[in-house]
């Protein structure tokens, strides 16, 4: 019998070029009294499908020729185990143990400017700028495409600022540090880190 199931992934597009070439998945069968098992091919690995990449963001995969039963004529259910995914990506596996989802990993950063002289003290807004840009930056540098932010003050006069669904992780895993960066005429700012470990 033939098994297939999708991989859909939710990541905008693939907008921040996080999602992988490839991935490899763990095919378990399950028979007679409940018991699983991992299917391996001739060389003992585990059994790999043949895949199909679609231009929507959804990709097929197809297991060929596999037991519909066992000596004995009972049933197996076939399902899957993703086993190489990054850590990018949350993934969820659908009721029928086939269909995979994998979902990016985002955070929203907020941020506010605090305005004050060379001697620590609040500075009056009427000698403030008009609005200050900030940008964004990821491990030190420049997002691609650059991420920026003109900041005014609100009602209440604060500056704040935020910066949402940004990637939590790289495509090997390891978590991104945000901070920003200050474009102001007149004076000097200086780097805030925003998030990181």
């Amino acid at each position: 019998t033939d098994i297939s199931g999708t991989k859909t992934w939710n990541d905008k597009d693939n907008k921040f070029e996080l999602r992988p070439d490839s991935i490899t998945l763990q095919q378990q069968r399950t028979g007679k009294d409940n018991n699983t098992t991992v299917v391996k091919d001739a060389d003992g690995k585990d059994l790999q499908p043949e895949w199909t990449k679609g231009n929507d963001n959804k990709w097929t995969y197809k297991y060929k020729g596999l037991d519909k039963t066992d000596a004995d004529g009972n049933a197996y259910t076939y399902t899957v185990k993703e086993v190489s995914v990054s850590n990018a990506y949350k993934a969820e596996i659908a009721e029928n143990g086939l269909d995979i989802a994998n979902t990016l990993k985002t955070i929203d950063l907020e941020g506010e400017k605090v305005w004050k002289d060379s001697d620590g003290k609040a500075i009056d807004s009427d000698k403030l700028p008009a609005s200050i840009e900030i940008e964004l930056l990821q491990n030190g540098k420049s997002m691609n495409p650059a991420k920026k932010q003109t900041v005014t003050p609100v009602d209440d006069g604060r500056w704040t600022y935020e910066f949402k669904e940004l990637p939590e992780y790289d495509k090997d895993g390891k978590r991104y540090q945000y901070s920003t960066k200050e474009y102001i005429d007149g004076y000097i700012s200086g780097i805030d880190t925003s998030t990181g470990e």
